[in-house]
């Protein structure tokens, strides 16, 4: 299977950081981890740290064009 990561600055987190990682499976499946409390210090420390947080494992389907991968759950909050 094609994996791909993308990393971005944690919710709430410094943006020089990108500790947020979205894992994309053969460019239409998204999975990423929430942490309870993203924007606590605790939590990031924690994280940085290779510790145990508390958190959600979310996941999204992505449609494909050309040149953009956009959420599925974006084109049908534009269209309302």
């Amino acid at each position: 299977a094609w994996v791909q990561l993308k990393t971005s600055p944690l919710v709430g987190g410094p943006s020089w950081l990108p500790f947020h990682v979205k894992v994309i499976v053969e460019g239409k499946h998204i999975y990423d981890f929430l942490p309870k409390n993203p924007k606590s210090p605790q939590t990031l420390q924690k994280l940085l740290s290779f510790q145990e947080v508390p958190g959600q494992i979310r996941y999204n389907k992505a449609i494909v064009s050309t040149s953009i991968t956009t959420k599925i759950d974006d084109i049908e909050s534009e269209e309302s």
